[in-house]
C-alpha cells in the first residue's frame, strides 16, 4: 500500500513540476517573397538577441524550404489561391492554428512578433500582441502604392510598423522607411 503512495505522490511532483519558458522571437510569413524577408529580418538581429532567443517561424509554406529557424510550424492555408474557401477549410484552418499557438505558448516565452504576411498571420500576430509579446510589422517588398489588408489591420497594433518603399509614406504616416530587405 505505502508503495503505491510513493508512486503516485512522485507522479504528482512531476506533473507539477514547471518547465522554464525559452524566450523567443516569433516570424509569420508566407509562401515565396513573405518567408525570403521572414529570413533576412532574421539573418539581420544583433548578435546578442540571436544568442539570447530562438526564432520560431509560423508559415504555411513546405517546412522543406525555411532551413535558417530554430523552429518552424506549418499550418494548413485557409484558402488555396486556385478556389474560394470553403467553411471546411476555415474550420480547419482555425483549428490547427489555435493548437500551434497553443502548443508554442506552452514551451516558448514568446517576446517579439516580426510580420511580413500575408493575411493568416494577422490572427497569431493579434494573439501574442494581446499576451503582451512586441509587434512588428513589414509591409511586402511588392507593395508600391496600396495597402495590404493585414498590414492596413495591424499597423493600428503594432508596435513598430516598417515599409520597404517610400511611395507608402503616405498612407502610413507613422511608418520608419528601411528600404528594401
Amino acid at each position: 500500500m505505502t508503495g503505491g503512495g510513493r508512486l503516485f505522490q512522485r507522479v504528482n511532483i512531476a506533473k507539477n513540476a514547471r518547465v522554464e519558458k525559452v524566450n523567443a522571437v516569433v516570424f509569420l510569413a508566407g509562401e515565396g517573397g513573405h518567408l525570403e524577408q521572414a529570413r533576412r529580418i532574421q539573418h539581420r538581429l544583433a548578435p546578442d538577441v540571436v544568442e539570447n532567443v530562438v526564432s520560431v517561424l509560423i508559415t504555411d509554406s513546405t517546412p522543406e524550404r525555411v532551413s535558417a529557424f530554430h523552429s518552424v510550424h506549418t499550418v494548413c492555408n485557409p484558402s488555396p489561391k486556385d478556389r474560394s474557401p470553403r467553411l471546411q477549410d476555415v474550420f480547419r484552418f482555425g483549428l490547427d492554428l489555435f493548437r500551434t499557438l497553443f502548443a508554442l505558448g506552452k514551451q516558448y516565452r514568446v517576446a517579439a512578433v516580426v510580420v511580413t504576411g500575408p493575411g493568416f498571420t494577422a490572427v497569431p500576430a493579434l494573439y501574442w500582441r494581446l499576451l503582451g509579446a512586441r509587434l512588428l510589422v513589414f509591409e511586402s517588398w511588392s507593395r508600391f502604392e496600396k495597402r495590404a489588408k493585414c498590414s492596413r489591420l495591424l499597423y493600428r497594433f503594432s508596435h513598430r510598423f516598417f515599409i520597404q518603399h517610400k511611395e507608402l509614406q503616405p498612407l502610413y504616416p507613422k511608418a520608419t522607411w528601411v528600404g528594401l530587405l
